[in-house]
């Protein structure tokens, strides 16, 4: 049982850990560190949809900035709907290449015979 939680998976940790991989890539380019004039902020989602701290803590920060808190809502929606078009256009642009390729591949074939 012991070996089993090692291994357990937390919603949001790869994409914290993919935060993590970026500032310590962009920090030995860039000064990070926020101020009040800007800042760079590093939003990491898991293929799943789960968003990392530090994403989440934009959005927050996104919704404190408007001065409405239920417009925290209208953002993971819009993150979400962004996310769905993402995989849609990718599932499509997929396809499109496998039937252009079988296509080729038929072609090719019934030209050697």
């Amino acid at each position: 049982m012991k070996n089993l939680q090692k291994h357990t998976y937390v919603p949001g940790s790869y994409a914290d850990v993919a935060v993590k991989g970026k500032l310590d890539k962009y920090l030995k380019h860039f000064d990070t560190i926020s101020t009040l004039e800007a800042g760079l902020w590093f939003f990491a989602i898991e293929t799943n949809g789960v968003l990392s701290s530090e994403s989440k803590k934009f959005c927050q920060l996104m919704a404190e900035v408007a001065e409405a808190p239920s417009i925290l809502q209208v953002i993971y929606q819009r993150i979400s709907v962004a996310i769905q078009n993402s995989i849609a256009f990718q599932v499509h642009t997929a396809l499109q290449n496998y039937i252009t390729t079988e296509r080729n591949n038929h072609r090719h074939s019934s030209a050697a015979q």
